[in-house]
């Protein structure tokens, strides 16, 4: 017979469940599984339709689909009405229409906030710890990422796909920050920053674990650690809880580690909060992740880690992922900074966003008009945005 559709012309094929084989000198061979599934296989290199008329694809809804999935799959999904192919690079169904963009990103997370110091207590109290700065992450050539990592695998995004994002707030006093998630991200989460100790009894006093790890409150007392390896850890505190001799270690960094709570003339010195890392994908550079300094005694307090981190008392600064600094005697532990995702890509697309997205969008930096860099800083838990 002759098929119009593939312009090839062959013998009937007459086949059962469970037949599988191929016409003798023909470049067609063909398969009947048990399933009522079957496949059609031509070993040509190539085939021309000579008829006008339209070759049927497979047809079925997005529950229907092939699995295991196979490269160069195509079918129409009745459950969007879209035609799809299988991306076997990345194990997704892809929608016809979606165009790959390369692009290169940064996040931190919330800085964690410094720890509260109670008032009262005999001999006085010391100052609570700095908060951990957020995790950063990049995956710009050559930048690194926080905690000594290298830099992120290469990202590829499609157009006309909705991507998930929210931007981390940073922590209260004794809270961590919030991790800045975006799933469509090579790492899916730039976790938030630890929060320092607090100068009270119990183990309160611990630093908290997070992107980088918040400072703890009295010598005795572990700082918190950098718990997925994208910061560091926090400095450890001085003294004893009630001694009029205590306190707070800075918090973690992205860049290095906090500094311990040291003695002085006038009393206990907070430690410095860890430097945070050298971001410049927008063409002017930053430092992010800092971590807050620890609170101490009269003038005892730590200083700022570069990168956003609050001095004692002083909240971490918006949109770098700083940590809060520690409670001198007395007083409250500050907030920590939020966090902030930067990426840029070809200026061949364009992006929407959700209504919540707060952003800034334009071409400018060191590529040229050519590349459009995108800042954001807020974005709730519904929120998103799609390249276009």
């Amino acid at each position: 017979m002759f098929n119009p559709k593939m312009g090839i012309r062959a013998t009937s094929i007459v086949a059962t469940e469970g037949f599988t084989g191929s016409l003798a000198g023909s470049a067609i061979s063909a398969s009947f599984a048990a399933t009522a599934s079957f496949a059609i296989t031509v070993t040509t290199a190539s085939y021309v339709a000579t008829a006008s008329v339209a070759e049927k694809i497979p047809v079925g809804t997005e529950a229907q689909r092939p699995s295991p999935a196979e490269r160069g799959m195509v079918r129409l999904n009745t459950t969007t009405n879209i035609p799809e192919w299988y991306d076997a690079v990345n194990d997704v169904w892809r929608k016809f229409g979606q165009n790959p963009v390369q692009v290169e990103y940064m996040a931190v997370g919330g800085g964690g906030g410094g720890g509260n110091s109670d008032g009262g207590g005999p001999g006085g109290l010391g100052g609570g710890a700095g908060g951990g700065g957020g995790a950063y992450i990049s995956n710009v050539p050559g930048s690194g990422s926080g905690g000594g990592e290298p830099s992120q695998s290469a990202l590829v995004l499609f157009t006309n796909v909705l991507y998930p994002i929210k931007i981390g707030a940073g922590g209260a006093s004794d809270t961590n920050g919030v991790t800045t998630r975006f799933t469509g991200f090579g790492f899916g989460y730039a976790y938030g920053g630890g929060y320092g100790g607090r100068q009270a009894s119990s183990s309160l006093t611990t630093g908290s674990s997070g992107g980088c790890g918040g400072g703890s409150a009295v010598l005795a007392a572990p700082a918190g650690t950098s718990q997925f390896g994208y910061g560091f850890a926090g400095g450890r505190g001085i003294g004893v809880y009630g001694s009029g001799q205590a306190a707070g270690g800075g918090g973690g960094g992205t860049g290095t580690s906090g500094s311990a709570a040291t003695t002085a003339s006038y009393g206990a010195q907070g430690g410095s909060g860890g430097s945070g890392s050298l971001s410049s994908i927008s063409g002017s550079y930053l430092y992010v992740g800092g971590g807050g300094g620890g609170g101490g005694q009269g003038a005892g307090s730590g200083s700022v880690g570069f990168g956003g981190g609050g001095a004692a008392g002083v909240a971490g600064q918006a949109n770098t992922g700083g940590g809060g600094g520690g409670a001198n005697i007395s007083q409250g532990g500050a907030t920590g900074g939020s966090g902030v995702i930067r990426f840029k890509f070809s200026s061949s697309f364009g992006i929407s966003t959700s209504a919540g997205v707060s952003s800034l969008i334009g071409t400018y930096g060191p590529e040229g008009s050519g590349i459009t860099y995108v800042e954001i800083t807020a974005a709730g838990d519904t929120d998103y945005f799609i390249l276009t």
